[in-house]
């Protein structure tokens, strides 16, 4: 019986503790989102060279165009190449709305600034996953 107490009270512990480690990785991923959205505000003011006055415009529909293309890229049923020409729709049709906020040049520098920023976070995020797993690899 003894033996028994002492399993359920190691059970019930483990899964206290697993408890925690879930919700502290998700605060942790809530921080780390608020983190990258607030580096890609400051990058892309300062690459667009975006005054008080046009960045109080230009964020919300920047705001309405990643959101567009969110919800285009968590679409599980269709295919990759209808991904590419929803997302190729959505950014024509933001073109515009940007075009008339900041102008073309910095419409165009716009979308080749958010393309470098996010292809470097990828590629933060490729290192820190190999860097983990070389971690883990020197540990064993």
């Amino acid at each position: 019986m003894k033996y028994l107490f002492s399993i359920l009270f190691l059970l019930a512990a483990f899964t206290s503790d697993a408890q925690q480690s879930f919700k502290d990785e998700k605060q942790n991923k809530k921080e780390q989102k608020q983190k990258i959205k607030a580096l890609y505000a400051a990058y892309m003011t300062q690459e667009l060279k975006l005054d008080e006055n046009d960045a109080k415009k230009f964020w919300p529909v920047q705001e309405q165009y990643s959101s567009e293309i969110k919800s285009v890229n968590k679409t599980p049923q269709i295919t990759e190449i209808e991904r590419e020409e929803a997302t190729l729709n959505i950014r024509k049709k933001y073109n515009e709305k940007f075009s008339k906020l900041i102008g073309r040049e910095r419409t165009d520098l716009f979308f080749k600034k958010d393309k470098e920023f996010r292809n470097k976070m990828v590629e933060g995020l490729k290192k820190k996953r190999m860097e983990k797993r070389g971690g883990k690899k020197n540990q064993e």
